[in-house]
């Protein structure tokens, strides 16, 4: 079965970086990082490991400080309440099972979406009472887009979407960042291999250890 994504209005939303420096451990991770992102853009965040993406992400999501420079959210939006964030490892809660996840999810949003279509919709249905630990990396990324559709966040903040999913679950996640950005979202994604989102042209950020 094919589903087609939903259509949803996002609020426009402009994010500026400002001479962006960011250190953790004591240890500069990148320096003087600006950029602008507006309604539909994609950017990947390239570099190799330690470099600093996953801590770009967290930045972007307000939830570490720049030590030097300043990340502007434009049209009166904050960090906390226009991001979604994906991380490795996800954030699933143990002890719960995928339906009660994603009924958790829906509740924190006051979201209105259907749970049993966004279970099918990901090709969770079959695992709606399977607690989510037991679930294998690739069927934890199709709860992880769930959570997102959930939330409906302007700004996509993806660590590593594409890994450990099959051809299917890639091309479902492609299908939903396409949707998104067609609607006016922004994605930002961490990654060591880029994926082509047809339709849209990223711009490509790669991250080097400062001098």
């Amino acid at each position: 079965m094919t589903f087609v994504p939903d259509k949803i209005e996002l609020e426009p939303l402009e994010v500026s970086l400002q001479s962006v420096s960011l250190r953790r451990g004591g240890r500069v991770l990148f320096e003087n990082l600006s950029l602008t992102l507006k309604p539909g853009n994609l950017l990947y965040v390239l570099g190799e490991n330690g470099i600093g993406k996953t801590s770009l992400l967290l930045a972007l999501a307000g939830l570490l400080k720049p030590s030097q420079g300043q990340i502007s959210f434009f049209k009166g939006y904050s960090p906390f309440f226009s991001s979604s964030l994906i991380v490795q490892p996800d954030g699933a809660s143990r002890g719960l099972s995928v339906w009660e996840e994603l009924n958790f999810t829906s509740k924190l949003y006051t979201s209105s979406q259907n749970i049993e279509h966004l279970m099918a919709k990901v090709g969770l249905t079959d695992m709606a009472q399977n607690r989510t630990e037991t679930l294998s990396l690739g069927q934890r990324k199709r709860l992880s887009l769930a959570k997102l559709l959930i939330a409906r966040r302007p700004l996509w903040l993806l660590d590593e979407p594409f890994s450990a999913l099959d051809a299917s679950g890639r091309g479902l996640f492609s299908q939903e960042i396409t949707a998104h950005l067609g609607q006016g979202g922004i994605a930002v994604i961490a990654t060591h291999l880029p994926t082509d989102i047809l339709g849209h042209s990223a711009k490509t950020l790669t991250l080097e250890v400062a001098e």
